[in-house]
């Protein structure tokens, strides 16, 4: 096609034509038994491109097609050092991009996961990242099932599902031999494997703690320890996070830290806890870090969000573009 010809589509049928003949070039590529690794850095390189000037379509479309080419040959690639690349360079298209458009993340299965780790000379960083990844992946399905408790219209089979899945990833979770001796990290990227883990048990156990008010009769498994276990990740993340501030060095996961961080502080407030001091702190604090977001509006966009990771709807998500 001429480029005279493209630059005179309209804008939407511009996108439609390029998805198009993307897909075809993913299928072509997946039918390929000579993909080389360097394809697929470049176009990983072309999502962080279009990562850091937001542009939401044009990351889906090279996220997605990184892991139709990923999922198409998973034992080809599953312990390559190129898969690991992609599956932590494209995390927030494999798991926010994933809740916001209802669909599993590519990279559920534990298979994935089964690379070896370097010795652990950063302190535990590479057993934490793989520990919260394992967790975080398997996210999306769970808010696909919670979304249909939450409707009213499930069976005993779907509650059974939901609980099974919550509680399989509930259980995940790094030894006492690879936590942290300290939460002064030297090091920002075991700063950024810790607050990882810490997002990712978060997420899981304050999911696990709103299931008891839309299943009758559930209870969360040791309940008293995961409670206590909430309150410390809490306390943990704030502590990083002042380390952080007083030293000017910020890790790259910490904006989407605060989405668990609010829903636990929401839910201690519920339990009656003193916490509106800290509720008003985060809710400023998400100012600052979502400034690259013209539209955010600091409370009702972290209680939204929040509430899409426990099956609520997805246009009223700051991923919403995600959904579409």
């Amino acid at each position: 096609m001429s480029q005279s010809r493209l630059r005179s589509m309209p804008i939407a049928q511009g996108r439609h034509l390029a998805n198009q003949k993307y897909t075809e070039a993913v299928c072509e590529i997946n039918s390929s038994k000579t993909v080389a690794e360097p394809l697929l850095y470049a176009i990983n390189l072309l999502y962080y491109v279009e990562r850091y000037s937001f542009n939401v379509p044009a990351m889906k479309t090279h996220a997605w097609g990184l892991h139709s080419i990923l999922a198409a040959d998973p034992e080809r690639w599953r312990r390559s050092v190129v898969c690991q690349d992609v599956m932590f360079g494209t995390r927030p298209a494999a798991i926010e991009g994933c809740i916001a458009a209802g669909k599993p993340s590519p990279f559920e299965e534990d298979i994935w996961f089964q690379y070896e780790i370097p010795n652990d000379s950063s302190f535990g960083a590479a057993t934490l990242s793989q520990v919260a990844h394992r967790i975080l992946f398997k996210i999306p399905k769970l808010v696909i099932y919670i979304r249909k408790i939450r409707s009213g219209k499930y069976d005993f089979f779907d509650a059974c599902e939901t609980i099974g899945l919550a509680h399989r990833i509930l259980s995940i979770r790094i030894d006492r031999i690879h936590a942290p001796m300290s939460l002064r990290f030297a090091d920002l990227g075991v700063l950024d494997a810790f607050l990882d883990y810490c997002r990712a048990r978060l997420t899981i156990i304050t999911l696990c703690l709103a299931l008891q008010h839309w299943l009758a009769g559930y209870v969360t498994p040791d309940n008293d320890m995961i409670v206590r276990e909430q309150a410390d990740l809490v306390q943990q993340v704030l502590s990083c996070w002042e380390q952080c501030m007083e030293a000017r060095r910020f890790p790259k996961c910490m904006c989407y830290t605060l989405f668990p961080v609010y829903g636990a502080v929401q839910q201690m407030k519920r339990r009656g806890l003193p916490v509106e001091e800290l509720i008003s702190w985060l809710e400023l604090k998400s100012l600052v870090a979502f400034a690259h977001l013209r539209s955010f509006r600091g409370e009702s966009d972290l209680t939204s969000t929040w509430d899409r990771f426990c099956g609520g709807p997805p246009r009223k998500s700051i991923y919403w573009q995600w959904a579409e």
